[in-house]
């Protein structure tokens, strides 16, 4: 008698987990058809925004190449202009002393500060 009696137990709960099981895989279906509802409604508007996304980004990576680029012919340009302007200036030194050097030495230079200091003794 008990054993029938367990077994109608376990009999009627089994059968109550079952109908829990099939009540929460149709609740889980519902709720899955919703969501592909939801997905092929948003569908059209996600494609838009992955499309204008790349396209963005294309931009974006043909704008940093071409900012790259004249970055680094600026710092080229940058570079070679201040090796121009340091050897010029060194070669207009060397020259400025070759020719301070030939204007001390020259008989011109001397007759014109003697005339200069003749003019302020006069003056």
């Amino acid at each position: 008698m008990v054993f029938k009696f367990l077994t109608a137990v376990v009999f009627i709960a089994e059968i109550i987990i079952g109908f829990t099981l099939i009540i929460n895989l149709i609740k889980l279906d519902k709720a899955i058809l919703a969501l592909n509802e939801t997905v092929i409604q948003i569908q059209p508007g996600i494609k838009d925004v992955c499309s204008l996304i790349a396209a963005i980004s294309f931009q974006i990576k043909e704008l940093v190449l071409d900012y790259s680029e004249r970055l680094v012919k600026k710092r080229e340009d940058m570079a070679l202009n201040f090796i121009i302007k340091t050897f010029a200036g060194i070669v207009l030194w060397k020259t400025n002393l070759k020719i301070i050097k030939k204007l001390r030495k020259s008989k011109a230079l001397k007759t014109i500060a003697k005339g200069l200091t003749l003019l302020q003794i006069v003056v």
